[in-house]
């Protein structure tokens, strides 16, 4: 995942899971690893992304107001009321995260789509129950990148395109 041009990595180098995943969380097996310990781990759980991508985005095109001004890129990642989260699927989005949003210093912007299936559930959605719909289907720390969608939000924007599954 990635490319070695955008960030001038040596192309020449390769990673294993535990150099690659490690910073990002994933768990230490001494028996197959000795890098980083089990206590030097991050508490990424703790983690903000939408208050970082917030504060990453205003410092890369600050135009003196505070506002976000340059144009950036939106890498958006699809996800489903289903969808089974795993641990490797986290790990991914916060090396992602970390190595687009904040190495970039906001030039790229993260965000999951969370397509809710069942038109019943998406008709009673309110601004105070779309927190918990995203904390019921998205890891905790990720629930700020998410926006909810559904194929009557599809057909409502764009309505001459006619097939929306």
């Amino acid at each position: 995942m990635g490319s070695y041009d955008i960030f001038g990595l040596d192309d020449s180098s390769c990673f294993d899971r535990h150099a690659r995943l490690g910073p990002y969380g994933l768990p230490n097996d001494a028996s197959t690893y000795t890098g980083a310990k089990e206590e030097d781990s991050f508490a990424w759980a703790d983690i903000d992304f939408a208050k970082l991508q917030r504060e990453s985005s205003i410092q890369h095109g600050a135009n003196g107001q505070g506002q976000p001004s340059d144009l950036r890129t939106a890498v958006v990642l699809r996800a489903w009321d289903g969808l089974r989260w795993t641990a490797d699927d986290t790990y991914n989005i916060r090396a992602m995260f970390a190595e687009l949003v904040l190495h970039s210093g906001g030039a790229y912007q993260v965000f999951i789509l969370l397509h809710i299936r069942d038109p019943a559930q998406a008709l009673l959605l309110t601004g105070e129950t779309i927190q918990d719909v995203k904390a019921r289907y998205v890891p905790s720390s990720l629930v700020g990148i998410t926006e909810l969608w559904n194929y009557t939000d599809c057909e409502t924007a764009y309505p001459l395109v006619g097939e929306y599954e």
